[in-house]
């Protein structure tokens, strides 16, 4: 028997699966695979991948020689594995098949949405070397997070299928054994892909890291400049501050002498910081 419902409805099977089982689905938090007599019980949190920054939903699946059910947590998820579902052919398919038909088709199009994600976490990193006042260090926490749930979704998925392909309770034939061990290195690579991924996007971060040092040392080099060429004004002005009676203030032309030295000071600073080449 195949049916997929939602999780709520789970009582009304309780006379039709394995009572163990049934006991363990209703009143314990499944582990992500959980091998009985006859019986696998799997759990994951499904996540769309092309929104990863939509809430999981759950999924539990009973899959036994006779019975395959899809118990989920709510109506969205409903619909996806309904439409996952109409598109295997379960006419001639032993469960066996259709539950490694259903895994197939739940990560068929995700290769094609990690590279979108990577073409995305690209352009940041571009942003961030050419343009990086249009970076933002909002956008690089939004990639972490969303590939930190990237990678709890893939792992669980590994864990799903290393244990599928385990086959402890030999629900899975020799013959179709194979199909399982190719699904498992398909959901490993994908493991791989998000992982470096989350390591692009911790280089992305750093690079932001050191313009934004770049830009707060241009900034204290220009105030160092602005300070070192006012320094030798400011010592001219603490020297003809103090309250003496100098000879200079005599002289007819005094004011205007200061003022000229004042501006070769500041032209010579000009010079020898751009010589050293600090401006």
């Amino acid at each position: 028997m195949i049916k997929i419902s939602l999780l709520s409805t789970i009582d009304d099977y309780d006379k039709k699966l394995h009572d163990f089982t049934f006991r363990q689905i209703k009143d314990h938090p499944i582990d992500r695979f959980e091998c009985h007599k006859g019986v696998n019980l799997i759990s994951f949190d499904w996540i769309d991948v092309t929104h990863p920054n939509a809430e999981p939903s759950q999924i539990i699946i009973y899959f036994s020689e006779k019975d395959l059910m899809f118990f989920c947590e709510n109506e969205v998820t409903l619909d996806v594995v309904n439409s996952i579902m109409e598109k295997i052919d379960r006419e001639d398919d032993t469960n066996e098949m259709i539950l490694y038909g259903f895994f197939t088709e739940l990560i068929k199009h995700d290769t094609d949405n990690l590279e979108r994600l990577e073409d995305e976490i690209t352009v940041l990193e571009e942003e961030v070397v050419l343009k990086p006042q249009y970076a933002s260090s909002k956008r690089i926490i939004y990639y972490r997070n969303i590939t930190r749930k990237l990678r709890k979704y893939y792992d669980q998925l590994s864990i799903i299928t290393n244990s599928l392909n385990d086959n402890e309770n030999e629900l899975i034939s020799q013959d179709y054994w194979r199909h399982f061990e190719i699904l498992d290195h398909r959901v490993d690579r994908m493991v791989e892909s998000v992982r470096n991924l989350r390591e692009y996007v911790t280089q992305v971060r750093e690079a932001y890291q050191a313009q934004i040092d770049i830009e707060q040392n241009n900034i204290m080099k220009v105030f160092t400049i602005i300070s070192g060429i006012f320094l030798p004004l400011t010592l001219l002005v603490g020297w003809y501050g103090m309250n003496f009676n100098m000879p200079e203030f005599q002289l007819k032309y005094g004011y205007p002498i200061v003022i000229g030295i004042s501006v070769m000071i500041v032209v010579v600073c000009i010079l020898f910081f751009r010589k050293k080449k600090w401006m």
